[in-house]
């Protein structure tokens, strides 16, 4: 465990440039992580901030000198990154009523084929409850999961994904159970979820509509298709307000506002 004694934030990249990584190595904080690859550092860790402390499992050992200058301060940092804290508070989950956390990096199997977006969240659950959240990542051109879990020696962790767009919650198949500051998955090698039965045919919905309800202005979603489709917007009568034809890219059709 090590501490973060700069007094401003600053980049994973920027803070531990100093440490020689091997690929796996891991460095974690209560609610993110980041494991390095050949691409660099990847994970939903992308900042550090005074005051945290921070888990690194380093195979070859190693010291980290950090840097006294911050490109954040000077404006040349990050730009939109995750709020992590009011992700865990929309799903309810109390990061500090656990003591131990499990990094797991994952993917969801053919999900362009389901229908999915790409958008997508990974949700952990215990029971009815959320124990963890993560946001996806594009990695050279795959859709993957950088997830912490929290919870207690050996209880069953579901998974599942929530689409933001609609608030629909779609089930997985996959269950484990928890090991405290286990690992499961890399960039390399992520853990493959599937969806289960029940949440295919909600993945493969033919229109979804948000937001729903709406005001005036709304954007649509069709699953993914081959052939070009035309959707009409009409009256309570009946009457065609507007027609559009869309058309399928690589097995999707693109978002179309109205």
């Amino acid at each position: 465990r090590i501490g973060f004694v700069p007094q401003t934030n600053m980049t994973l990249q920027e803070a531990v440039a100093s440490f020689q990584p091997q690929a796996g190595d891991v460095i974690k904080s209560e609610d993110a992580f980041a494991m390095y690859s050949a691409a660099g550092w990847l994970g939903s860790l992308e900042i550090m901030e005074p005051g945290q402390g921070y888990m690194v499992y380093a195979q070859g050992g190693g010291s980290i000198t950090y840097p006294s200058r911050s490109s954040l301060v000077a404006g040349r940092g990050l730009g939109e990154t995750v709020d992590r804290k009011a992700l865990l508070a929309q799903f309810e989950i109390d990061a500090n009523a656990f003591e131990n956390t499990e990094s797991l990096v994952g993917t969801v199997v053919d999900a362009a084929a389901l229908g999915l977006t790409g958008e997508e969240y990974l949700l952990a659950k215990v029971g009815d409850t959320y124990r963890g959240v993560a946001t996806p990542t594009q990695v050279d051109g795959e859709v993957l999961y950088f997830l912490t879990i929290y919870g207690k020696a050996n209880e069953a962790v579901s998974f599942a994904l929530y689409q933001p767009e609609t608030g629909e919650v779609l089930t997985l198949q996959e269950q484990i159970g928890f090991q405290a500051n286990a690992l499961q998955g890399s960039p390399s090698a992520p853990v493959s979820f599937t969806l289960a039965a029940e949440s295919e045919g909600m993945a493969q919905t033919t229109l979804a509509i948000y937001p729903n309800p709406t005001e005036g202005q709304f954007q649509l979603r069709l699953a993914a298709g081959t052939q070009p489709v035309t959707v009409q917007l009409t009256d309570l009568t009946g009457r065609v307000l507007e027609a559009r034809t869309l058309e399928s890219v690589n097995g999707a059709y693109e978002v179309s506002a109205w």
